[in-house]
C-alpha cells in the first residue's frame, strides 16, 4: 500500500512540475518553432522572438509590445498575451520533457510553440 501511495505522489509531483509555472520561471527569451504552416490564423507564421519581462510586459516583433497575465487551473498554467496593437493570444505553458525548459504552445497538433532559449 505504501508503494502505491509513493508512486501516486511521485506521479502527482511530476504532473505539477510539468504543468505549473510562476512568473520568475517564464521570464526570458523564446523563439518560435515550426512556424511554416500558414493556415493557423493569428499565430506567427514568420521567425519571431518573444521576450517576457518580470514586470508583466512582453515584446515580440510579431505581436509588438503588450502585457501578459498567468492563470491557473487543474490542467496547468495558462498565459494570456495582450498586445497593445493587435489581437492577443491565450494559451498553455508546459515542458517538452521532464528536464526541459518551459514552452508556450501556439498550436499543439502541428507542434508549433515558443521555445525558451534564455
Amino acid at each position: 500500500m505504501k508503494k502505491i501511495i509513493l508512486f501516486l505522489f511521485f506521479c502527482l509531483c511530476l504532473y505539477f512540475y510539468n504543468k505549473f509555472f510562476y512568473d520568475k520561471m517564464i521570464v526570458g527569451k523564446y523563439v518560435n518553432m515550426n512556424y511554416h504552416n500558414e493556415f493557423i490564423g493569428e499565430n506567427p507564421h514568420v521567425e519571431d522572438t518573444l521576450e517576457i519581462h518580470p514586470n508583466g510586459k512582453f515584446y515580440s516583433p510579431f505581436f509588438g509590445e503588450g502585457e501578459y497575465k498567468l492563470s491557473y487551473s487543474f490542467k496547468g498554467t495558462r498565459i494570456s498575451l495582450k498586445p497593445y496593437s493587435k489581437m492577443g493570444l491565450n494559451t498553455s505553458i508546459d515542458r517538452n520533457n521532464l528536464i526541459g525548459k518551459p514552452r508556450i504552445n501556439l498550436f499543439r497538433d502541428l507542434n508549433q510553440y515558443y521555445k525558451k532559449i534564455d
